[in-house]
């Protein structure tokens, strides 16, 4: 990573958006602490080596991304593959997550790239939580299955901060719902 940073520094590149993920924002109690180190390690140095050629280093970290060609294993196609098979859908973790569609995410990345941006950090996703046995139980009546009771889990989760990318003229089109129907369809 940090020696392709280097190389398009070195040949004046104007600017560059790379995209980062949201476990960069877990603490050391987390799973992914040692990738959250290499990222924002990452991160960091690739900004300071832009700001020095006079570039723009954009740092894009999307939140829970959904939609077409996510693995069989991945929330939404497994739980989609559960009811398919006349099984009531439940999630593994039931928890509050940021989801954001793919299309949205692609969006975004276009306007990062195409605007005048200022260097630095942009969170991508919808900004508000989504509880995964919602999305079960969505599945569910989609199939006509029974659905799981909701679990009273607190309502709590990292939400990404879009006001940024806001500022561009950029907020997220698709809905969960809307996406999801999408993504059962596309299953059949």
């Amino acid at each position: 990573g940090l020696g392709f940073f280097a190389l398009l520094a070195k040949h004046k590149i104007k600017k560059v958006v790379v995209t980062g993920s949201c476990f960069e924002y877990d603490d050391e109690k987390s799973g992914h602490w040692a990738y959250t180190v290499a990222k924002s390690t990452l991160r960091h140095m690739g900004q300071e080596l832009f700001v020095s050629t006079g570039g723009v280093f954009v740092w894009a970290v999307p939140f829970f991304v959904y939609g077409a060609g996510k693995p069989p294993k991945s929330l939404i196609p497994a739980l989609i593959a559960q009811a398919n098979s006349g099984e009531t859908p439940v999630a593994k973790n039931d928890v509050w997550l940021d989801y954001i569609y793919i299309d949205d995410v692609a969006r975004a990345l276009v306007a990062l790239t195409e605007k005048k941006t200022a260097y630095g950090v942009y969170d991508i996703g919808m900004g508000k939580l989504t509880q995964t046995g919602a999305i079960a139980r969505s599945i569910a009546r989609a199939y006509g299955v029974p659905p799981a009771p909701l679990s009273k889990v607190p309502k709590v989760g990292r939400v990404a901060d879009v006001r940024r990318l806001r500022a561009l003229g950029w907020k997220p089109e698709f809905s969960i719902a809307k996406c999801i129907a999408a993504m059962i369809q596309e299953f059949h």
